[in-house]
């Protein structure tokens, strides 16, 4: 009995206004760590530098919101990823992407047919895939960068 009243009281805590916040500054204040971390982990390298310049000089919708930068290790090769939140559907951004990447002769992929839909640029030493995901009423987007040589 008492085990069910703990259940109880938790289920209301965690679905009353007050503590849904909790698990939001939380994520925040990870997204802000990794950022930063992420910034630092840029400063220190060159080919992070250029990786990051590629990535942040990608023309975004004027709604586009910011949410994280992250480093990923995949065996030697550093990626970098950025979150950004959205009310911009895929098929209605897609050609802000395809279009800046068409101008600069990356090559383009179209994987709008996956999920999540997406589109990936190649110009040969850098590949940078765009993904964008349906949550509540709006979208997340993913921009990932990486190099294509050690």
């Amino acid at each position: 009995m008492k085990y069910l009243a703990r259940l109880i009281l938790f289920t209301i805590l965690i679905f009353s206004g007050g503590c849904l916040s909790i698990p939001r500054q939380i994520k925040k204040k990870i997204a802000d760590n990794t950022t930063r971390a992420t910034d630092e982990a840029i400063k220190g390298s060159p080919k992070l530098q250029e990786l990051n310049k590629i990535c942040t000089d990608i023309p975004l919708p004027d709604d586009f919101v910011f949410e994280e930068k992250y480093l990923l290790t995949v065996g030697l090769n550093e990626n970098l990823t950025y979150s950004y939140d959205s009310k911009t559907a895929f098929n209605e951004s897609r050609k802000i992407f395809e279009d800046y990447f068409k101008e600069k002769d990356w090559r383009v992929r179209d994987m709008s047919d996956k999920y999540p839909p997406g589109l990936d640029f190649t110009d040969g030493n850098v590949n940078v895939s765009v993904g964008a995901e349906s949550i509540g009423d709006g979208f997340a987007y993913t921009i990932y960068c990486k190099r294509l040589e050690n």
